[in-house]
């Protein structure tokens, strides 16, 4: 995330010292999250998206927790809503759409298959 947008890095040195202490207290740190989860809603009126982007992130954290695992909000991602060349990666046009993501780890242990599935529509995968 920090290669989409020009001086990020140095904007945010600070914020991943901070995680690097949740790190050694056994909560992994940000750059081994294996999924970054991008959630997006189309902006209008009355303007409903962050309540309905924090109503999606918190299904997501109460089955992430069912399932045993690792969550973690990422509030970042809404700012990068502004960054026209990172919307414009992800299909979608500045101004228009609020982002809010999260973090994703692997469960602590063997899991059973969910019979759940996500339409493919719904979901984008980058290269």
């Amino acid at each position: 995330m920090r290669r989409f947008v020009p001086g990020l890095a140095g904007k945010t040195e600070g914020f991943l010292k901070r995680l690097e202490g949740l790190a050694r207290d056994r909560i992994p740190a940000l750059q081994k999250a294996p999924v970054w989860i991008i959630a997006a809603e189309r902006k209008g009126f009355p303007p409903a998206e962050a309540k309905s982007l924090a109503h999606v992130l918190q299904n997501m954290w109460l089955k992430a927790t069912e399932l045993g695992i690792g969550f973690m909000l990422l509030s970042l991602t809404g700012m990068l809503a502004k960054d026209a060349a990172f919307m414009a990666e992800l299909g979608l046009v500045k101004g228009e759409w609020e982002l809010d993501g999260c973090l994703m780890g692997m469960p602590a242990g063997k899991r059973e298959s969910s019979s759940e599935h996500l339409p493919a529509s719904a979901v984008s995968w980058l290269d």
